[in-house]
């Protein structure tokens, strides 16, 4: 449909009179038709593209917005789980074979329960990973093996191994004095009777009680033993002594009596000998050395709560990790008129307290705080068995 002009003019020919109402509205009608054909389309999004935590987003003009970072959850994980620890959202542990998320920031009982919640209805754990099905049943005695016992899955019980059960054993109606024999790919059980007059290395003549079998160059033979050292053909023995061993000589080639010393074992390795050294054994070199100076092993208790003993009847060097507030104790070797010298790591995994032991003796006379979320170290003395203790710090706050 056109437009209807009133006069003539470059868009054309017009009427000459006014136009009526309806070539107005038809006019109009056409324009907003016109007008609506030739508006430009509007921009949108053609596609969005996410890689990793990455998104980017392709409008339909083919301009290209991003890429923009999406918000992730952080995990942390946590091990196994620990009673009194300050757990946040979005920590991992494992319990019992299964595997769950912390939901709300907490600090964890003393016991776990997995359906804990915070006191207004909130779970504090989501499980993740339940136990499977497939346990090992408990008990079982030494030296038992676990039978897969019926066709269902994961029924298993310990049992007791028996020849029967060998892949390449096949015994059939045992009796008393058999034995078994290869034959065919399979130890079978032979109702032949064995000797040693049997055995094709073994020469027997005229037995007589007491009589020992050695060997004789190409057969074992049956002799009267020799009922002394002297009377063996590799052994020279002279005045021995109360406390002597036989010792091989090497050259002759004979065993000889005497008294042996440390640098002739195998083990021992001496080297240019000072007053007061001691005798160690070296693990890495796999000798006893003398050295002067000696690292002494550490015991370790690992993770500890509540009372600790610290032996230091056992060890000069000892370490605790701890999980929560603790009382700790000492034990000390009974040695009057010794100067004995211990020394304690602490790594305090937050902020838990540490009471020490009563009567200890600090320099200064105050008795230190462990440090927290930290390690520290100290070393105590006592010249009475532990009856008058004195204490020093070392270090706190390492990290």
């Amino acid at each position: 449909m056109g437009y209807t002009y009133r006069t003539a003019g470059p868009w054309g020919p017009g009427l000459g009179t006014d136009l009526t109402p309806a070539q107005v509205d038809e006019n109009f009608w056409q324009a907003v038709q016109d007008i609506a054909a030739k508006a430009p389309a509007g921009v949108g999004i053609s596609n969005m593209i996410v890689s990793g935590n990455q998104l980017t987003v392709v409008l339909t003009d083919h301009t290209v917005l991003g890429p923009y970072t999406l918000p992730t959850a952080a995990f942390s994980f946590q091990g196994e789980w620990q009673p009194d620890h300050a757990y946040l959202a979005n920590d991992i542990f494992t319990h019992g074979g299964s595997t769950y998320i912390v939901l709300q920031n907490h600090t964890s009982a003393a016991t776990f329960d997995p359906n804990a919640t915070d006191g207004l209805g909130h779970d504090l754990y989501g499980l993740l990973l339940q136990n499977p099905a497939a346990v090992i049943p408990a008990g079982g005695a030494a030296g038992m093996f676990l039978r897969k016992v019926t066709i269902a899955d994961y029924v298993v019980a310990w049992q007791t191994a028996a020849l029967t059960d060998l892949s390449d054993t096949n015994i059939v109606s045992p009796a008393a004095d058999q034995y078994l024999i290869y034959l065919h790919g399979k130890w079978t059980n032979s109702p032949l009777v064995a000797s040693l007059e049997n055995l094709s290395d073994v020469h027997i003549t005229s037995i007589v009680t007491g009589q020992v079998l050695t060997w004789g160059g190409s057969n074992w033979i049956n002799q009267t033993p020799i009922t002394t050292v002297a009377g063996l053909s590799d052994v020279f023995v002279s005045a021995p002594v109360v406390g002597q061993v036989l010792m091989w000589s090497g050259s002759p080639a004979h065993w000889v009596n005497g008294h042996p010393a440390l640098a002739t074992l195998s083990d021992v390795t001496l080297t240019t000998l000072y007053p007061n050294q001691p005798l160690i054994y070296n693990s890495t070199a796999a000798k006893w050395q003398n050295l002067n100076a000696a690292d002494m092993l550490l015991q370790d208790l690992g993770s500890v709560t509540t009372t600790v003993t610290i032996d230091f009847s056992s060890y000069e060097f000892n370490r605790i990790q701890v999980m929560g507030p603790i009382t700790l104790t000492f034990t000390w070797p009974s040695r009057s008129g010794q100067f004995v010298r211990r020394a304690l790591e602490i790594v305090n995994t937050s902020s838990f307290a540490v009471t020490w032991p009563a009567g200890i003796k600090w320099a200064g006379g105050i008795a230190p705080t462990v440090s927290f979320s930290a390690t520290d170290v100290y070393v105590f003395w006592s010249h009475d068995s532990g009856t008058t203790v004195y204490g020093n710090t070392v270090g706190q706050n390492y990290s």
